[in-house]
């Protein structure tokens, strides 16, 4: 059995950590669906709030319906964030 380097896992986190510090600074949001109950579920950043480590914070909204759904998407696009 073959047994990899810590040192390989340490640098491949890091390059992870720093693609990710590149979008920090832009409004952004994901959509999810069907997360346990939950039907469709949005997760935005608005490029400012910060975590006491410095990454960032998502604010969540949960719709039962795409009508709605669509509305705040079309909102947020409207505001300049971008769908990840």
């Amino acid at each position: 059995m073959h047994i990899t380097k810590p040192d390989k896992i340490l640098i491949l986190s890091y390059t992870i950590k720093e693609n990710n510090m590149n979008k920090t600074s832009e409004k952004r949001y994901n959509l999810k669906y069907n997360v346990g109950t939950i039907k469709y579920l949005v997760s935005y950043h608005n490029g400012v709030k910060k975590h006491s480590d410095g990454s960032d914070f998502f604010d969540v909204k949960i719709f039962k319906n795409k009508k709605k759904l669509k509305i705040f998407t079309d909102d947020l696009r409207n505001n300049r964030y971008i769908e990840e």
